[in-house]
């Protein structure tokens, strides 16, 4: 599956799931990132016993993925559905959009834990995070440190696990100061 189509995908169910948990509540939306990482893990396993899979780069994301989503309701939902939709905002767009800015315009990388990254892509993903702050009440200078708080988060999470904690600390960055 391509980057491209996969980080849709990503963005898709994300969004889907930032307008759904407020409606679903927390135990509902629990509930569904339960789900989801039943979902996520039974394809992992069944990926592993397939000879003809292209070798991936060790990564759980999908997995983080559904963990996010209940750390996220169970953090934000009972003060602040806002905090909710914000973080899981970030993990629809800011994410993905550090992959697809920094495997397509990536001239200047780094390592951190041995996985490479671009700055273009924490650019990227600074950008849309201050973006989707502001948009949930965050004054701009709070946005801007947002921004960068979470573009560091996103660089130092390991094997995926950016989408687990992006969306807590974006929630948690909304319900401190908007």
């Amino acid at each position: 599956m391509s980057a491209f189509l996969r980080k849709g995908l990503h963005a898709l169910l994300a969004v889907s799931v930032a307008f759904a948990g407020p409606y679903l509540g927390v135990g509902g939306t629990v509930a569904l990132g339960c789900m989801l990482a039943g979902v996520f893990l039974a394809a992992l396993l069944m990926r592993r016993f397939n000879k003809l899979r292209v070798a991936e780069r060790g990564s759980y994301g999908e997995f983080f993925f559904a963990l996010g989503v209940g750390a996220t309701a169970l953090l934000a939902l009972p003060h602040l559905a806002g905090a909710f939709r914000a973080g899981i905002l970030i993990l629809a767009f800011a994410d993905p959009l550090a992959a697809l800015i920094g495997r397509q315009f990536g001239t200047h990388p780094y390592r951190v834990f041995g996985e490479r990254r671009t700055y273009e892509g924490s650019l990227a993903c600074a950008l849309a995070c201050a973006c989707i702050l502001l948009a949930h009440q965050v004054t701009l200078p709070l946005a801007g440190m947002g921004g960068l708080v979470l573009a560091l988060v996103e660089a130092f999470a390991p094997r995926g696990s950016d989408n687990l904690f992006l969306p807590i600390v974006g929630s948690a960055w909304v319900l401190a100061w908007a």
